[in-house]
């Protein structure tokens, strides 16, 4: 294969794999609270890691909860009661058998993970849950429901690892039929429902070869938690910023949006998708990364607004799957329409240059941009709001520093805006680098047939997106 045809592939592999990430499971989420149950094995037995992760403002009502002398910190002896609260829910909603005998649960101490110990700051926090259950070696049934209900929750995760000590022959819902899985949710607060295991733990001697974790590495696994948009929440809370701070926070802004713009999403496939097969120009790129960029920015002006007015019927992270299930309805439906036309125009070509045998320019083939297309994939493209930017903004009206989230906000974007136009670019320079040097028949069949390529790469992402949307649904 000749470089052409090798950096065309990957240039389709990369457009095509990009969107699968974006299902990558994420336990953060801003305006709700989520919990992940990890049932492991060791030599003793059941191990039960435990953890809820509370999103910005569910969190910031917990920390005003808990701050009894209203000084604004958070210190130890006035959140071991939130902990003492909430390990109550827990013990009282879990219900679990291991062999038909109900196993009393106590979930110790427990941790709490503070982002930050401000009162008055948005931001998450963990709290973090570990028991045992003696269980001999032998097999056994564990059946584990966790009836808890927790404010605000939104999303369940369980899941099982045996991690050699043990093989897991049956899992299965109380409702359903034998199935085995190791992950499962429940998803818009839903009510978890009982599930039913069936194990084999194994003696020390008999032990599978596999990496097991320690209690530390659990633990190390379970905690991890990132606030990406923390530092522009501490300046929008900071009094003595002053001017110049302000203009280094922006410059921060700017910078966290154009690494945002690398994450699963965003965009940047659905450009360099459309690109790939178009004789597009560096305005096009331009106006393409920008289109995208103020939609967005649209969407979590309009998102911050519901989240403000109707956030008790309507929660945002509700709202994001069905303004995905629309943008990739858009993407789809577009990219049918470019399959249908770029075809048609490649047939008509082979027919009327079939019996040719000279050498000519095929460039023409390549179908020109249109600005309707650009207008449109750009909107769909920035339809799917970023959630972590309207709790910034959300915070500055919190504030009482609107102009000031605004600006942030601005500047976040400009900086999306500035990774999706950079890669336009490149799309466009390396697509004519290829036709540049491309001299061999075959690559230069492979370079016109591109336009139809990337039009079903388009079709191929908005189709994804409309999957992974209903399965957010």
């Amino acid at each position: 294969m000749h470089l052409p045809q090798k950096l065309a592939a990957l240039s389709l592999v990369a457009v095509f794999l990009l969107p699968l990430t974006a299902r990558a499971h994420a336990q953060y989420k801003p305006f709700s609270i989520n919990r992940y149950t990890e049932i492991s094995f060791n030599q003793n037995g059941i191990r039960i890691s435990y953890l809820i992760t509370v999103g910005d403002l569910p969190a910031q009502k917990l920390r005003k909860r808990a701050d009894d002398d209203h000084d604004g910190l958070l210190s130890k002896t006035e959140y071991e009661p939130l902990l003492t609260w909430v390990r109550g829910l827990i013990a009282r909603g879990l219900n679990i058998r291991l062999d038909g005998k109900i196993i009393k649960t106590d979930p110790g101490p427990g941790k709490l993970e503070l982002v930050t110990e401000k009162v008055k700051l948005f931001a998450p926090m963990h709290i973090a849950f570990q028991f045992d259950i003696a269980c001999p070696p032998g097999r056994h049934d564990l059946v584990y429901h966790d009836s808890s209900r927790l404010p605000s929750l939104e999303q369940t995760e369980l899941f099982f690892r045996e991690a050699g000590w043990a093989s897991l022959t049956r899992s299965s819902l109380s409702r359903s039929g034998p199935k085995l899985t190791r992950r499962m949710f429940w998803n818009e607060g839903k009510q978890a429902e009982p599930v039913m295991i069936r194990f084999l733990l194994f003696e020390e001697h008999d032990r599978k070869q596999q990496p097991a974790d320690s209690p530390d590495q659990t633990e190390s696994r379970l905690s991890s938690l990132i606030d990406d948009t923390g530092p522009l929440k501490r300046a929008l809370s900071d009094e003595s910023l002053g001017f110049f701070g302000m203009l280094a926070v922006l410059g921060l802004a700017f910078l966290l949006g154009s690494l945002h713009a690398l994450s699963p999403g965003h965009g940047k496939t659905l450009v360099a998708a459309y690109l790939v097969g178009t004789r597009g120009k560096i305005r096009h790129a331009v106006l393409l990364g920008l289109i995208v960029t103020f939609t967005h920015v649209f969407s979590v002006v309009i998102l911050g607004l519901i989240a403000l007015w109707a956030s008790e019927k309507v929660l945002p992270e509700r709202l994001a799957p069905w303004l995905s299930l629309a943008a990739g309805g858009i993407v789809f439906l577009m990219g049918l329409w470019m399959v249908f036309t770029r075809r048609k125009r490649h047939h008509h070509h082979d027919h009327q240059h079939g019996d040719h045998d000279h050498e000519h320019d095929h460039g023409h083939l390549n179908r020109e941009v249109k600005w309707s297309e650009l207008l449109i994939l750009g909107i769909s493209g920035g339809m799917v709001p970023c959630l972590s930017a309207t709790v910034v903004l959300l915070f500055a009206v919190y504030l009482g520093k609107t102009a000031n989230g605004l600006l942030l906000i601005l500047a976040f974007s400009l900086g999306l805006a500035a990774t999706l136009i950079i890669l336009g670019i490149l799309v466009v320079r390396g697509r004519k680098l290829i036709e540049r040097f491309t001299k061999n028949s075959k690559a230069k069949k492979l370079v016109e047939f591109l336009p139809i390529l990337s039009a079903t790469a388009v079709t191929i992402i908005g189709l994804l997106m409309v999957v992974f949307a209903g399965m957010d649904i």
